[in-house]
């Protein structure tokens, strides 16, 4: 299983347009399974950012390669671009995580 997490202000316009506007009722901590193609994928709003977003769970290369070109090619209008987590950000946004190694 592999996150595809879409951040930003315009995250949750990018995923209905791929996935309809049902995106639009999956709340904060919460998710819904959508179709894409023959394949379901869980779509769901876990806070990886202080600006909102939306992750997606992809199972199989095929599928999740297929996704991630139509929403760059979606969302063209959005200036879309590559990205990964920002610590600084998280940190401001008070969205800490926190690992715990056990010996």
């Amino acid at each position: 299983m592999s996150p595809l997490a879409i951040q930003g202000p315009k995250a949750e316009e990018l995923t209905a347009k791929v996935f309809g506007d049902v995106v639009r009722d999956i709340k904060f901590f919460r998710y819904k399974k959508l179709q894409f193609l023959d394949q379901k994928f869980v779509v769901a709003r876990s806070g990886w950012s202080k600006q909102g977003g939306v992750e997606i769970y992809v199972e199989d290369t095929k599928s999740g390669l297929e996704l991630y070109d139509l929403l760059f090619e979606e969302g063209k209008e959005f200036n879309v671009k590559p990205g990964c987590p920002h610590l600084i950000e998280r940190i401001e946004g008070a969205l800490l995580s926190l690992s715990l190694i056990h010996i």
